[in-house]
């Protein structure tokens, strides 16, 4: 099988190699966490915690609610350690 491909008036020609098959049925089925307890720790988190309900979803997205931030003078880091002298 070949591929060609024109850029630019120039045309690139590459061989496809023929696809192997592989026979997929010798391989097991792995059950990922299967043996793993913090599945069920996280189990048990979900039932004990109540679930958010929402009654009324918003027509459009809106900006989170405005922080607290007071704008400081960056700190000077020295490119010498002046105190191994």
């Amino acid at each position: 099988m070949n591929f060609y491909l024109m850029i630019d008036g120039l045309v690139l020609f590459s061989q496809w190699k023929q696809l192997i098959k592989i026979d997929l049925s010798m391989i097991q089925h792995v059950d990922y966490g299967c043996n793993s307890k913090e599945k069920d720790v996280q189990k048990q988190r979900e039932m004990a915690v109540l679930a958010e309900l929402y009654f009324t979803l918003p027509e459009t997205p809106k900006e989170p609610d405005p922080e607290s931030y007071n704008p400081e003078e960056p700190k000077k880091i020295p490119l010498e350690d002046v105190s191994s002298v």
